[in-house]
């Protein structure tokens, strides 16, 4: 299920059942998987200082409004400016996610 919330469907939900088989040493496990919908970015906050403006980062990490929200596409971008940021003398930047649910 976290793979499922990290592709951005925060609602997924999976249940579980045994079918058991007339043989007593057989069962089969099903599970129903529910992803739900696709969660959309509805705002976007970017704090702290940058040599890059606030809607450079927004561009790269792919996060604006109306977008579908991928935490690991997001953390990865991240990371990317993180290392570009370092290549250019920041050592010390640091680029967090936080979600806030509505």
């Amino acid at each position: 299920m976290q793979m499922l919330n990290d592709e951005g469907y925060l609602g997924a939900r999976v249940s579980s059942r045994t079918e058991l088989v007339h043989n007593p040493d057989a069962a089969t496990r099903v599970l129903q998987v529910e992803a739900g919908s696709l969660t959309a970015i509805r705002s976007v906050v970017v704090r702290g200082e940058s040599p890059r403006s606030s809607d450079d980062i927004i561009r790269q990490t792919r996060t604006t409004v109306g977008s579908p929200f991928r935490r690991r596409e997001i953390e990865r971008a991240l990371t990317t400016v993180e290392e570009d940021l370092r290549q250019r003398g920041y050592y010390e930047a640091q680029l967090t996610l936080q979600t806030t649910p509505t």
